[in-house]
């Protein structure tokens, strides 16, 4: 039985980025998505992420893109790993995109600002209401 799995993290910030190092050390394939395209290719070009992790490395085995469709298309497993106050907007754009048959993790804490719900209220609200 194979135990690899394609993950996407969405978010590619320090927490999102050292997440991606954990799965890909542990054999994962990641694709690290960011919604700065500049940003993204500096991280793949570099294999660092300079504005966050500068004196880390990046294995193959992480695929940095700005690219949300690419990032989630295929992929087993989906970790949100935004800020809060960007959690819905992420979600917005990633449901039409969405394999019903992905799980969904989320790794951020916090309310959102506005209306003051969970994140896992805002996923409810804008992933699985909608199914």
């Amino acid at each position: 039985m194979n135990s690899t799995k394609d993950i996407t993290i969405l978010g590619a910030g320090s927490w999102g980025t050292a997440l991606a190092l954990v799965l890909g050390d542990n054999g994962h394939r990641v694709r690290l998505w960011g919604h700065n395209a500049q940003h993204m290719d500096s991280i793949r070009s570099d294999k660092r992420n300079q504005k966050y992790l500068p004196e880390i490395e990046l294995p193959d085995s992480i695929e940095p893109t700005s690219d949300l469709s690419w990032a989630i298309s295929g992929v087993e497993h989906i970790v949100i790993a935004v800020p809060t106050k960007a959690i819905r907007e992420v979600l917005q754009k990633v449901l039409p995109l969405l394999n019903r048959d992905v799980i969904v993790t989320h790794v951020s804490k916090g309310i959102e600002p506005d209306t003051h719900l969970r994140i896992s209220e805002i996923i409810e609200e804008e992933l699985i209401t909608p199914f």
